[in-house]
């Protein structure tokens, strides 16, 4: 909770901002590119990890099937989904 109410308390900051103006100093932008990877990271786990329950439950309707259909969960991740 205490991380949601940093990221909200810097949104609001932020929004206050004239356009253009400077809003983050390198070691702020530094720590929120770190906490996006180690989120990603974990919402990349955790799709892996639904992936594997699915394959389980169903087996032969999971993964091969999502991705050659193109309904892959994640996809909207960066890389479109891929795991790495």
């Amino acid at each position: 909770m205490e991380r949601r109410y940093e990221l909200e308390t810097l949104r609001r900051s932020l929004a206050m901002l004239w356009p253009g103006a400077p809003a983050l100093d390198r070691e702020e932008a530094m720590r929120l590119v770190r906490e996006l990877q180690a989120f990603e990271q974990q919402v990349r786990t955790l799709r892996r990890g639904l992936l594997r329950l699915l394959d389980e439950a169903w087996p032969g309707s999971g993964t091969s099937a999502q991705r050659n259909e193109g309904r892959g969960i994640g996809q909207d991740l960066a890389d479109g989904g891929q795991e790495s």
